[in-house]
């Protein structure tokens, strides 16, 4: 590495780096093609903490396959949820009490109330299955919201990408890259932390020690950052990314069109973590929930008692229906209670440490690439009649020899020079031939009135 970019650092806003150390955080990113797109084509590995959280891939067609599947449904926290087995007691219960079971009962279920699924399906459950529907559309409403929030900031990151590959203009190549690297680096470590403030899971927590072990802070930046609260980490870190720009802009002599184009991207950036943030202050209403919960549990309850104390249904298929009411009933309530908080430890959570990884990759493996500099180096080789542009010039070898003859190496600035005065010559001259087709049409215009006036 130059003494140049060693030097570079951010006295204003993060605390300076030693030599060693700004090194190996260059080198940390200076992996290779194959394990970058390696990162971009596979899912967290299963060792990570976070292999749980990531959305579970299914085929719709493989439909007797997907119904024996157990982790990623609802399955497993239905089954742990205390109103399925209170519901069972219940319904265990009023069939002994009223049925009998080997021999026991019988007569008790006598003085119990009388209540059939018929009294039911015509009133409470049809309620309940509307206000389920209903909150559990609204819950994923707010969940497809988050998911697109986050996606418009790696849209923005990438949209930035762009601008920086023609912004930060070097003439050495190596610093060109690490600048736009260090940028990267510290939006997604922006990313990262705004991922810190809205979780909400009980198994781990993220921290800043687990943006340093992905390579997005350095030791002396986690340390300065550790200093201010957990909210406002995303924003600094926004700000010395804001910082960076300026710095890079006064170095490289950006225009003031180019410098303010990027910090615009960082300002959009901001605003959508901004709105991520708020979407998920905004939880839902307590009342809300509550009276969800409530007519859920308690239809459940009467529903298992109506259906153990009917002597319409047989006791071997009592149970079977009863298990298919509850888990529509629990599982819906199940799905939109995991849908209401997308920042979390469930199956069905967004999986954002994998996107701040994917993120960051995805941008190093655009900035090690340079075929931007080489595309018009090469020559123009298509397949017999595939070039577009060969239906307008006719013959596709006349148009890679003009190709050719305009490209670098042949004193294009020159070219460019002639070019420029070629069409401020031409323009001038059209300039004076319609101002000259104006005067001369407005000097007829006017002896025709004169005439037409004096009736000449």
């Amino acid at each position: 590495m130059s003494d140049d970019i060693v030097d570079e650092n951010l006295p204003d806003v993060a605390p300076a780096s030693s030599r060693e150390e700004r090194v190996h955080e260059e080198e940390r990113w200076c992996y290779t093609r194959d394990d970058i797109e390696e990162w971009l084509h596979s899912d967290i590995p299963e060792n990570d903490v976070w292999s749980h959280a990531t959305s579970y891939r299914y085929n719709p067609h493989h439909v007797f396959l997907n119904l024996f599947r157990f982790r990623g449904t609802t399955m497993p926290h239905v089954l742990l949820r205390p109103s399925l087995w209170f519901s069972i007691i219940t319904f265990s219960g009023t069939m002994v009490c009223r049925k009998g079971w080997l021999g026991v009962g019988a007569k008790c279920g006598d003085s119990l109330p009388a209540l059939a699924p018929g009294d039911l399906s015509g009133t409470l459950l049809p309620l309940l299955t509307f206000f389920l529907a209903f909150y559990t559309q609204e819950c994923y409403n707010r969940f497809k919201t988050e998911y697109i929030n986050l996606k418009r900031i790696e849209g923005n990151i990438r949209s930035l990408g762009i601008c920086v590959r023609v912004g930060f203009k070097c003439p050495e190549r190596k610093l060109a890259k690490y600048d736009m690297l260090e940028l990267f680096r510290y939006l997604c470590a922006a990313y990262y932390s705004m991922c810190t403030v809205v979780y909400g899971g009980d198994n781990y927590r993220l921290c800043l020690e687990g943006s340093h072990n992905l390579g997005l802070l350095s030791r002396k930046e986690k340390e300065a950052l550790e200093q201010i609260p957990e909210s406002v980490r995303w924003y600094k870190l926004l700000s010395w990314a804001f910082r960076h720009t300026e710095q890079v802009s006064h170095r490289n002599l950006m225009t003031e069109k180019e410098t303010c184009e990027v910090h615009r991207h960082i300002m959009a950036i901001r605003q959508e973590m901004n709105t991520v943030i708020h979407d998920c202050e905004m939880r839902v209403p307590l009342g809300y929930y509550h009276t969800i919960t409530f007519l859920t549990v308690t239809i459940c309850l009467a529903f298992s008692y109506s259906v153990g104390y009917s002597k319409d249904i047989q006791s071997d298929l009592g149970i079977l229906v009863l298990m298919l009411q509850l888990f529509g009933f629990l599982g819906m309530h199940e799905v939109a209670m995991q849908l209401a908080d997308p920042f979390g430890d469930d199956e069905c959570d967004l999986p954002v440490v994998s996107y701040v990884t994917k993120c960051m990759a995805f941008m190093t493996m655009y900035v090690s690439d340079d075929s931007e500099e080489e595309l018009h180096l090469n020559e123009k080789e298509f397949a017999k009649g595939s070039y577009w542009v060969s239906t307008y010039y006719g013959d596709e070898k006349e148009v890679a020899w003009m190709l050719s003859k305009a490209e670098s190496g042949r004193n294009t600035g020159l070219k460019r020079v002639l070019l420029k005065f070629i069409m401020r010559l031409f323009s001038s001259k059209y300039y004076m031939l319609s101002h000259w087709k104006r005067l001369t049409s407005e000097h007829q215009a006017s002896r025709k009135e004169f005439k037409a006036r004096h009736k000449i």
